[in-house]
């Protein structure tokens, strides 16, 4: 779960975000045009140094999926150790994202 107090300075700065829980995992779909924005709140503000992993479904034969692939990236903050897992979805035929550095 994330700090109440990072949730809220998420949700200020892009009112927009789908948020979700699951078995203590604070998720957040993110549009995939806003993640170098919102990764640069995450780490300049919120505090997340740690990014520990990436990965990305391809929904191409998911029923009901109205997107094709899904990134998925799961970050820290080793301070607090908040854990948060941002999403965005990318279509053909141009599946591109900003690199997260």
């Amino acid at each position: 779960m994330i700090d109440p107090k990072t949730q809220s300075a998420i949700v200020q700065a892009f009112g927009s975000i789908a948020w979700s829980e699951f078995r203590g995992q604070t998720r957040a779909v993110v549009a995939a045009g806003e993640l170098a924005s919102v990764f640069e709140l995450l780490r300049d503000t919120c505090g997340f140094d740690l990014l520990v992993d990436i990965t990305c479904v391809d929904y191409l034969n998911y029923r009901e999926a109205e997107d094709r692939f899904g990134l998925v990236y799961l970050l820290a903050n080793t301070t607090s150790n908040e854990r948060l897992t941002v999403r965005a979805f990318v279509n053909e035929p141009d599946p591109v994202v900003p690199s997260a550095v």
